[in-house]
């Protein structure tokens, strides 16, 4: 673990971090009348791909269709509240964990500490 669960740790919290000032920027400063919403006509449909084969050696890869991707987005902007504040949370939960895994590294810097004062 060592330094790495830290480096991890701190990269998840930059993650959390970028997603709420993103997610805050409705209601921070604007331009004249902007809104900040979510801009469908900017959005790129999400490309959602499954992994498998139907035979030995057959295709690998499937794409989800065009208008499978375009009715996802719908969805997304319809409720994309509880979209967004749901991806925070995950983040959220990863940043905890790699906190978490921190404390090992934490508690070997203490221990060298702790030997250096004596």
């Amino acid at each position: 673990m060592g330094k790495e669960s830290y480096e991890r740790y701190l990269k998840a919290k930059e993650c959390v971090d970028k997603a709420i000032e993103w997610n805050e920027l409705p209601s921070g400063e604007k331009y004249l009348a902007d809104t900040m919403k979510v801009s469908p006509t900017h959005c790129k449909a999400p490309l959602l791909v499954r992994a498998g084969q139907k035979y030995q050696g057959g295709q690998t890869y499937w794409n989800s269709p065009e208008d499978l991707n375009k009715a996802i987005l719908d969805v997304i902007i319809a409720d994309q509240e509880n979209i967004i504040n749901k991806a925070i949370f995950i983040l959220k939960q990863k940043e905890s964990v790699c906190l978490i895994e921190t404390q090992n590294f934490i508690d070997e810097l203490q221990e060298k500490v702790k030997k250096a004062k004596e």
